[in-house]
């Protein structure tokens, strides 16, 4: 029986506790139902309690485990340096479910994610999706950006 099928026999106890004719046997026997109910619901809930703390903790574990991977990389190029600084970003806030640290980053995340794409590497593009969580209406004008990195966009042919 699931948790809401308990509450759903809770609520026809308190349904029939309430009406009256009921003898002191069948107030006594709703009343003990009852309790019985709500004594399950308060062990399941325990349960799941626990199932949460439990996966929080192996979550916070893989996150630290993934970190110090993440700080054991040696990078000399910018694409490299990029998944680097995106990755701890990323691993410090979203991964622990703090975004609100994000704002912790700004600088960092600004600086990734105003390079050309095509010399920062796809972490630039990372660095966009997580800096639109400190400013949404940021805009970046590849073109430019890269025309003064030595890079051109190529444009896609329409028919």
């Amino acid at each position: 029986m699931s948790i809401y099928e308990r509450a759903d026999s809770i609520h026809f106890c308190d349904s029939v506790l309430n009406s009256s004719g009921l003898d002191q046997s069948e107030i006594d026997f709703y009343k003990l139902n009852r309790t019985n109910l709500l004594n399950q619901i308060q062990q399941i809930t325990t349960f799941i309690n626990q199932a949460f703390h439990s996966l929080d903790s192996a979550r916070e574990n893989r996150v630290d485990f993934l970190n110090g991977q993440n700080d054991l990389i040696n990078s000399s190029e910018t694409y490299e340096q990029n998944e680097h600084i995106v990755n701890n970003i990323f691993l410090s806030c979203i991964a622990t479910e703090n975004p609100e640290n994000i704002n912790q980053y700004t600088d960092r995340l600004f600086n990734v994610a105003q390079q050309c794409p095509l010399s920062g590497g796809p972490a630039v593009y990372r660095a966009r999706s997580l800096y639109m969580l400190i400013d949404p209406d940021m805009e970046y004008m590849d073109d430019l950006i890269c025309i003064q990195n030595g890079w051109m966009l190529r444009k896609g042919i329409s028919n």
